[in-house]
């Protein structure tokens, strides 16, 4: 029932659900039910839904969360820098099919992410 709210209209609604859900679900059912966050139109909630999927490691969101790169709020997209820099290298593979569906002209948030991701890795 919780995991149905998490997509209610009522961000208020949605949110005390993720809420719950934080503490009485499995790590992964919380994380599935956050990635219908990502589509909410608060600013706000997008960017904790990035935050809690990128800092809980869902590898499987990393499409998802390069998309929001190219939002038109600042603290969404810096939310999904920071956290795709924090997933590291797992997270290569998902950025190059994210970037592989962009039009060229839209790739360059992708493209300095994982530069910067690949200077880590090289320990530069």
């Amino acid at each position: 029932m919780l995991e149905q709210r998490v997509g209610a209209p009522s961000p208020r609604v949605s949110l005390h659900a993720h809420r719950l859900l934080r503490t009485l679900a499995p790590k992964e059912r919380y994380l599935r039910a956050t990635r219908k966050l990502l589509e909410s139109p608060d600013p706000g909630t997008v960017r904790l839904a990035v935050r809690v999927l990128s800092f809980g490691g869902d590898v499987e969101s990393v499409g998802a969360i390069a998309e929001r790169l190219l939002h038109p709020h600042a603290a969404v997209t810096r939310a999904a820098r920071e956290g795709l820099l924090a997933l590291g290298a797992e997270a290569i593979a998902g950025l190059e099919r994210a970037r592989g569906k962009l039009r060229p002209d839209r790739r360059e948030p992708i493209d300095a992410v994982l530069a910067e991701i690949r200077e880590r890795a090289d320990g530069r």
